[in-house]
């Protein structure tokens, strides 16, 4: 016996006590079908730390100026250019001898000779030796490092001219001595603990993600049917936001301060500034300080 379908209807199968067979044309989706999407999905904590190496393989440049005691010391030029990747970042580190303490006056030139940025960074460097329970030893702490980072108002080349304002010894006594202060110059830093902070954030979501796909299976084999759940799809969604709005933040440093802009930049604690913008025009002044002196602060947790 056999059974002739009409045209508007599908071929069932099936098999009869009898012996009957009807040929079937519609085929079930398998429940172990492979599922590769959420392992391309683990490739995205990787974008911004590629981000992060790339920028730690650009060049610097680095100058090293010699100082004379309130002697200015002009550098040799070198280049700042305004763009959309990174921003300029110019480290100063002051070599200083044991137990003295500086101010140091520096002066960013623009490349039309006039001051675009003016400040004061703080520094010292104590050393000396301490004995306790018939043990001895030596410490040292120092704080002579500042960092800049900021947008300049025109590309171009540039100059920095320092004086070392004040050079004291542990006594408060001027002292004579030529230092040296290394420049390291990099022309497209980023914001490195943002890249790290996405990197991990990216990394929980796309766990998630990937545990809400695969549960408990090991082989990574699970049937979701034709259409993605809702959920899953917003995890999705905003793991890749997430990487490129915190990358591009940080690459780009919307927030960055640019020269020429109202207003004094923000500085870290060993600087101050000696001026302020109005009008696009650097207007100098005299910096506070509100410190005194000598900053050595003696062996602490070096025991």
């Amino acid at each position: 016996m056999r059974i002739t379908p009409r045209n508007d209807q599908p071929i069932v199968s099936s098999t009869w006590s009898s012996g009957l067979t009807i040929a079937s044309t519609n085929k079930e989706p398998q429940a172990t079908e492979l599922i590769r999407w959420p392992r391309w999905c683990s490739l995205l904590p990787l974008v911004p730390l590629l981000v992060l190496a790339a920028s730690a393989l650009e060049p610097e440049r680095r100058l090293v100026i010699a100082l004379s005691p309130k002697q200015p010391a002009l550098s040799d030029p070198f280049p700042l250019t305004i763009g959309p990747l990174g921003s300029p970042l110019i480290s100063l580190q002051a070599r200083l001898p044991a137990n003295s303490s500086l101010v140091l006056a520096a002066e960013l030139l623009d490349p039309r000779g006039a001051v675009a940025l003016q400040l004061n960074q703080q520094a010292w460097r104590q050393s000396g030796s301490w004995q306790e329970q018939g043990e001895t030893g030596s410490w040292e702490e120092n704080e002579t490092e500042a960092q800049l980072s900021f947008r300049p108002q025109r590309s171009g080349s540039h100059r920095l001219r320092l004086t070392a304002a004040e050079l004291l010894n542990e006594a408060n006594q001027p002292l004579q001595t030529i230092i040296e202060v290394q420049v390291q110059i990099r022309q497209h830093s980023v914001d490195a603990p943002l890249l790290w902070f996405t990197a991990g954030i990216t990394q929980a979501m796309v766990s998630i993600l990937s545990s809400s796909v695969y549960g408990g299976w090991r082989r990574r084999q699970v049937w979701m049917g034709p259409v993605m759940p809702l959920e899953r799809r917003l995890i999705l969604a905003l793991t890749i936001t997430a990487v490129g709005v915190s990358t591009t933040n940080a690459v780009t440093r919307p927030l960055l301060y640019r020269l020429g802009q109202e207003g004094t930049p923000s500085a870290p604690s060993v600087v101050s500034y000696g001026g302020f913008y109005r009008n696009g025009i650097w207007v100098s002044q005299a910096p506070t300080r509100d410190w005194w002196r000598f900053q050595g602060r003696g062996p602490g947790s070096a025991k």
